[in-house]
């Protein structure tokens, strides 16, 4: 599931190739709920993950094999007096761009395997200040791909080999997070491509979700882990009763949703700081 920042437009992928677009707005305020204002995105294989270009002029589509942009040709955007009245589902979308990538299967990939934000910074000639980019994991590696162009600007592999099954791309483009059956998660500086973390994941991590001041994570081991950015030290350990798939939360970080086998979960985050971090790669105690 994917949706514009202003909560006008969801877009859904599904087993059979389609992806489904509905204007919210619609359904927020029609009286008549049967009539069906959906537009669809037809593919040939299944829907792993879709990321929905916060101004709803760009979807990308990760399937069974390929990945795919998809454009508004008509150019619309949801924000803004008169434009606001136009459904965005009721442009034309092309496909701008396809690729192939072997490696993306809905069985190992899901929603997570893609993560978009708008970029602070440019990159070459490819990518400008403000355009959108969207990291894509894969099997021992993870892309940074500009949604414009669809060209690759960044390449990493991952720590450790694995298969990279989530990622998470911060605002700004700032941040880079990959984590998956390597039960490790890094977290990379943009666009300098600095190490800045490798904390240790029990279990494979299907989820991640931050800002600049936390990142969370979670997956098989049927817990939420909350830590902080700058010293990468834990401040939460959220447990679930199942494995989570998903994780997404208010921008500010004071709200933080999961979701997995059986239930969802939304709670409250209180302020948490880390005063000092001690290291103690040198004891033996587990109980530390």
């Amino acid at each position: 599931v994917g949706g514009s920042r202003d909560g006008s437009l969801l877009a859904y992928g599904l087993r059979n190739g389609n992806v489904e677009l509905r204007d919210v707005r619609h359904l927020r305020s029609s009286q008549d709920k049967t009539i069906e204002r959906v537009q669809t995105l037809r593919h040939d294989g299944k829907v792993c993950a879709v990321w929905v270009s916060p101004d709803t002029k760009h979807i990308v589509v990760a399937w069974n094999g390929f990945v795919t942009v998809w454009k508004n040709a008509a150019g619309q955007t949801t924000s803004g007096g008169a434009e606001r009245e136009t459904a965005p589902v009721a442009a034309a979308w092309e496909r701008m761009a396809e690729w192939e990538k072997r490696d993306m299967n809905s069985r190992f990939m899901g929603q997570h395997a893609l993560s978009g934000a708008e970029s602070d910074h440019a990159w070459g000639k490819d990518v400008a200040t403000g355009d959108f980019l969207v990291a894509i994991g894969g099997v021992n590696d993870v892309s940074l791909v500009a949604v414009k162009t669809g060209k690759v600007v960044l390449h990493l592999p991952a720590e450790g080999g694995g298969r990279c099954n989530a990622v998470w791309l911060s605002d700004g483009c700032h941040l880079l997070a990959a984590a998956g059956s390597t039960r490790s998660i890094c977290v990379w500086g943009l666009p300098e491509v600095d190490l800045m973390h490798r904390f240790p994941a029990p279990n494979r991590v299907w989820a991640l979700w931050g800002n600049n001041r936390i990142l969370a994570s979670a997956g098989s081991d049927s817990m939420v882990t909350v830590r902080c950015i700058q010293t990468g030290s834990t401040l939460f350990v959220l447990h679930q009763d199942a494995t989570v798939y998903s994780i997404w939360g208010k921008r500010d970080g004071s709200y933080l949703t999961s979701s997995g086998r059986g239930n969802i979960r939304t709670r409250c985050l209180k302020p948490m700081r880390v005063c000092s971090q001690l290291a103690l790669d040198r004891w033996k105690d587990d109980s530390w």
